[in-house]
C-alpha cells in the first residue's frame, strides 16, 4: 500500500479498534504534549509519556533508477528510471534500488514513477 501512496493507522476506543487507511500524512492526529520520563527500570508512572525518543532524518532524491530480473525472461531489459523535478539541495542525487519488485518493463516504469 505504501508503494502507491496509502498508509494506515489505528484508532483505538474504549470497546473498539479501527484501522484507518489514508493517502494525507496530515490525516494523522496530533498526539500533543507529553513528558519525558527517562527510563529507571520501573513502569509505574501515572501520565502518559515517551520513554524513549530516536529523531530521524530521510532524504528525498531527484531521481530514481530500478532494475529486476525475470527467470522466465532473463534476457528482458529491466532497468528503469525516473527523473523528477526536485527543486532542492539533493535534488540532483539518483537512489537504485534492487531487487524493483516488478516482472516486466512497463510495470516498473510505474513502480518508478510512484516513488
Amino acid at each position: 500500500m505504501e508503494r502507491h501512496g496509502i498508509s494506515f493507522h489505528f484508532t483505538h476506543a474504549m470497546g473498539s479498534h479501527s484501522l484507518v487507511l489514508t493517502d494525507d500524512p496530515l490525516s494523522h492526529e496530533t498526539i500533543g504534549d507529553r513528558p519525558f520520563k527517562r527510563y529507571d527500570g520501573h513502569h509505574h508512572y501515572e501520565q502518559e509519556h515517551f520513554w524513549d525518543w530516536a529523531p530521524e532524518r530521510n532524504l528525498t532524491t531527484g531521481a530514481i533508477r530500478l532494475t529486476d530480473y525475470n527467470f522466465k525472461t532473463p534476457t528482458a531489459a529491466m532497468e528503469t528510471e525516473r527523473i523528477g523535478d526536485a527543486a532542492h539541495a539533493q535534488g540532483q542525487i539518483e537512489s537504485f534500488d534492487y531487487p524493483g519488485d516488478y516482472l516486466a518493463l512497463d510495470p516498473g516504469k510505474l513502480v518508478a514513477g510512484l516513488r
